[in-house]
């Protein structure tokens, strides 16, 4: 049938609970995206700053280039900061991670009662959630630099970054994933 939903009942037990894990990767994904352009623009900022020491604010905001797709924003920001040129790798494949995210990672049935389609999924985008939130604890760690420029980093909250979202993300699930792994 061509509809997202039709009459039938949706029969699928986790649907909603998959759902809102595949929201809160979503939520995520685009936050990472977000600090990504935030990064890129004080890095545009900076360097208009450096190019040109008498532009006003508003001048060197007027200067910033448009906001680009992910992959252009990864570019231009390997360009500007040679810690992004050394952390390529990562964050390149977090942004392989947010497209999954944002494309790929809640196709299943809302009809079927097959657990298995959708553990599939879910181990599928937890790989996926994993991958973002390296790269995701490496762009908030630059931007926490960036906004508290005496400050060590919360070493702490680095070091467990990863861990909670994982946690967070995959919270509505956890039953599911705790049978599964049995």
């Amino acid at each position: 049938m061509g509809w997202t939903l039709d009459l039938r009942p949706i029969r699928n037990p986790w649907a909603d609970h998959a759902l809102l894990t595949g929201g809160r990767a979503l939520y995520v994904a685009q936050a990472f995206e977000e600090k990504c352009r935030s990064l890129l623009r004080f890095g545009h900022l900076t360097k208009g700053a450096e190019a040109d020491p008498i532009a006003s604010l508003e001048d060197l905001i007027a200067r910033l280039p448009a906001d680009q797709l992910l992959g252009g924003t990864l570019t231009s920001l390997a360009s500007l900061l040679p810690a992004a040129h050394k952390h390529g790798e990562t964050l390149t494949a977090a942004r392989g991670a947010r497209n999954y995210i944002a494309h790929e990672s809640l196709h299943f049935d809302l009809h079927s009662t097959s657990r298995e389609g959708l553990m599939e999924r879910m181990d599928a985008l937890r790989q996926q959630v994993r991958v973002l939130a390296e790269g995701d604890n490496l762009i908030s760690t630059w931007l926490f630099h960036v906004e508290e420029r005496d400050e060590p980093a919360p070493t702490h909250l680095v070091e467990s970054y990863p861990l909670m979202i994982d946690q967070w993300v995959f919270e509505p699930v956890r039953a599911l994933v705790a049978a599964a792994e049995a």
